[in-house]
């Protein structure tokens, strides 16, 4: 069914395969399911914010991000944020974009199928499984019994007009609770009014035929989610003004029913119960969407760049090569190869002659082998890796610390994780802010302290480390 229709819609997909998505990206709304993912989760974060910032792996995501949906976009987010740490992971995914790379016709079916999770309000989809769902406030247990009140009094007006005064009484007090609680149900219209879009996106993905989608259990999180959609979704769609003015007495009458039998305060009541309960399968609804999406979205992303290639983990501990590898944001890049076995890197050099780019350049295609299977070089090969950086240190004058003694904060929690296995430090200009004498002998420390059980590359102007740490550093 999917194969067939829209196919001024196929030819633009065609068009825009394998080119860069322009646009700005909110990376407020695009971290919003990283953020949740990240406090239920609860332990240390496989990428800090600091290696974060210092890789400017928000660009690398901008250059990555080819997905067709906002979902998609916050997937890729959060598993670029969350490098994987499991081989069978990585492959598995790597499967899913070699596929979608080779077969135009599911991967046609599959963009189409999510576009309509473009519009910018399935941002807020994440909220709805997240650790504070919506909320219902106490007083609305009235909403029921005075929406019984409204019809018990229409009904006996019809065969005594007195009582159209009760009825009068109980709209106005209706009125003022039905505007009361638009202060609450507005707040979450904007993720409840996308359910159905995710659900309408799900159906039509379960009968894509892809690799790593389990189109199955796929549709049986969508038969869950069924008695939600239409009637979380009349909560949400009744609250847009229309754009039509033909439609517009329609719309008033709705509002006027609304206000009267307090129908947004029920339905909102009653099912919010029922989603809370269903919040299992929303999440792997939501999950096997942007796991789809984002596998498209390498897929495309790799046909923009020069060269790339799979990953090999099967290498030893401290272990490390790279053939040609270059970075994704710098244009007509040479690239370059490393090697190590055991030991660790010193890189001298004069200023602007690459040293810190060369070091992001490989610390971003580590986490690109582990988040998304795929490295910008001829071959790579290494363990599975925790990437920690302290490279764009800076003071801050609103807490009260110095440029040395951010420095230092950040080296200790480099000192700290140190003994923990699989670990690729990445420092630049160790304690630049202190002097020559104290800056080589801290340094000195840090540095064979740091390549004691695992990979340190280090920039640094200071040729009389060489020498000193010859015994575990290559130049």
């Amino acid at each position: 069914m999917l194969f067939g229709r829209q196919p001024s819609a196929r030819a633009a997909l065609r068009t825009a395969w394998g080119q860069p998505k322009a646009g700005h990206r909110n990376f407020t709304l695009i971290a919003r399911h990283h953020r949740i993912a990240a406090a239920e989760a609860g332990a240390t974060a496989p990428l800090d914010e600091a290696t974060w910032q210092d890789l400017n792996l928000d660009e690398v995501f901008t250059a990555l991000d080819h997905c067709q949906s906002r979902v998609g976009q916050q997937y890729l987010y959060h598993r670029l944020r969350t490098p994987r740490q499991q081989a069978a992971e990585v492959a598995d995914f790597r499967a899913t974009v070699a596929a979608v790379a080779a077969d135009a016709g599911p991967r046609e079916a599959a963009q189409l199928a999510l576009r309509p999770l473009q519009h910018y309000d399935a941002y807020h989809l994440a909220d709805l499984f997240g650790p504070e769902p919506p909320v219902v406030p106490g007083w609305t247990r009235a909403a029921p019994w005075l929406a019984l009140a409204s019809a018990g009094l229409l009904l006996a007006s019809a065969f005594e007009p007195a009582f159209l005064f009760g009825v009068g009484l109980v709209f106005l007090l209706n009125l003022l609770l039905h505007y009361r609680g638009q202060c609450t149900i507005n707040a979450q219209l904007k993720s409840l009014e996308q359910l159905g879009n995710l659900y309408r996106a799900g159906r039509a993905l379960a009968e894509v035929p892809l690799p790593g989608l389990a189109a199955e259990g796929l549709r049986s999180d969508l038969a869950a989610l069924r008695p939600l959609v239409g009637r979380l979704g009349f909560v949400a769609q009744c609250s847009q003004v229309p754009t039509v003015e033909l439609l517009m007495p329609l719309w008033l009458l709705g509002q006027y029913l609304k206000i009267t039998f307090l129908l947004d305060l029920v339905l909102f009541r009653r099912n919010v119960v029922v989603l809370r309960a269903r919040q299992t399968p929303l999440r792997r609804t939501y999950e096997a969407l942007g796991y789809v999406d984002s596998a498209l979205a390498v897929a495309s992303w790799q046909r923009s760049v020069p060269f790339h290639c799979a990953p090999d983990f099967t290498a030893a501990p401290q272990q490390l090569a790279l053939a040609d590898v270059y970075h994704p944001l710098v244009p007509a890049c040479v690239p370059n190869s490393l090697a190590v076995d055991g030991r660790s890197v010193l890189l001298t050099g004069s200023n602007m002659s690459g040293k810190t780019t060369f070091m992001r350049t490989v610390g971003v295609n580590v986490v690109l082998a582990q988040a998304v299977g795929c490295c910008l070089a001829r071959a790579y090969r290494a363990p599975l890796l925790r990437v920690r950086s302290s490279i764009a240190v800076g003071d801050s004058l609103t807490e009260g610390k110095s440029y040395y003694y951010q420095e230092v904060e950040a080296v200790r929690q480099l000192v700290q994780a140190a003994d923990a296995p699989g670990q690729l430090f990445i420092l630049d200009e160790l304690f630049k802010g202190t002097n020559t004498v104290e800056r080589i002998a801290v340094a000195q420390a840090v540095l064979q302290h740091l390549a004691r059980h695992a990979t340190v590359l280090a920039a640094t102007h200071d040729g009389e480390l060489t020498p000193l740490l010859h015994g575990r550093y290559d130049l």
